[in-house]
C-alpha cells in the first residue's frame, strides 16, 4: 500500500517538475522574443531615422520672426552706402536682413520701426548699434555711430538724435540737409552679435 502511494506521489512530483520546465522554458522563449520584437523596433527607427534625415534637413521650417531667409527682403538703403563716409565702415559691408522705417516724432526724438532688436542676441542688454547719418549735399555724407539699442520686444525703440553732435566735417547733424539711420549688429568696439544689419533710411518726418 505504502508503495503504491509512494509511486503516485513519486509520478505526481515528475509531473510537476516536468510542467514547470515546460513553463520556464516557454517564459525564456517569451522572453527572447519580446528582446528579438525591441531589437527589431529599435534598428526599424534608426533605418528610418537615418532615410528622413536628410529630408528634415531640407525643410524650410518657419521662423518666429521671419527676416530674409523666410520672406525675402527687398528693402534697399535709400542712399548708396558706399557714398557714406563712415566712422567704422565694418556694419556697412554687413547684409541686410531686417527692413526699418524711422520716423521723426517731435524734439530729438525718433521711433526706429523695426524687428531686428527682437531677434539679435544681446550682449550686455543691448543688442545693436543706431547709426546717424548726415546728408549736407554735394556728397558730404557721414555715418557714425551714435548708441546702442536695447532688444526691443516690441520692436519699436524711441532713441534720441545728438543734433550738436559734430562730424568729423566740422558740422553738426541739426545742420544737415537730410538724416538717416541705419540699425547694426554691435559694431562699436570688440564686442559682435550679428554681422547684419538694416537698410540706411531717411528719418520721415
Amino acid at each position: 500500500m505504502m508503495d503504491w502511494i509512494t509511486s503516485i506521489f513519486s509520478e505526481s512530483a515528475k509531473s510537476v517538475v516536468s510542467q514547470s520546465v515546460i513553463i520556464n522554458q516557454n517564459i525564456g522563449r517569451l522572453s527572447q522574443m519580446k528582446k528579438i520584437f525591441a531589437l527589431v523596433i529599435l534598428t526599424s527607427l534608426f533605418a528610418g531615422c537615418a532615410y528622413v534625415g536628410p529630408w528634415i534637413k531640407e525643410i524650410k521650417w518657419p521662423s518666429l520672426f521671419p527676416g530674409k531667409e523666410e520672406v525675402g527682403i527687398t528693402q534697399k538703403d535709400e542712399i548708396p552706402i558706399e557714398s557714406v563716409k563712415w566712422g567704422n565702415p565694418e556694419a556697412s559691408l554687413w547684409p541686410i536682413t531686417y527692413t526699418c522705417r524711422a520716423t521723426h516724432e517731435g524734439g530729438n526724438s525718433i521711433y526706429l520701426h523695426q524687428d531686428a532688436t527682437m531677434v539679435w542676441k544681446s550682449i550686455d542688454n543691448v543688442c545693436a548699434s543706431l547709426w546717424l547719418i548726415g546728408d549736407w549735399g554735394n556728397g558730404d555724407i557721414h555715418g557714425l555711430s551714435m548708441e546702442y539699442v536695447r532688444s526691443g520686444g516690441s520692436g519699436w525703440n524711441k532713441k534720441t538724435m545728438d543734433l550738436e553732435w559734430k562730424y568729423p566735417n566740422g558740422k553738426k547733424l541739426k545742420d544737415a540737409q537730410k538724416i538717416y539711420v541705419m540699425v547694426s549688429g554691435l559694431c562699436r568696439d570688440a564686442r559682435r552679435n550679428v554681422k547684419e544689419r538694416c537698410p540706411i533710411v531717411v528719418v520721415e518726418e
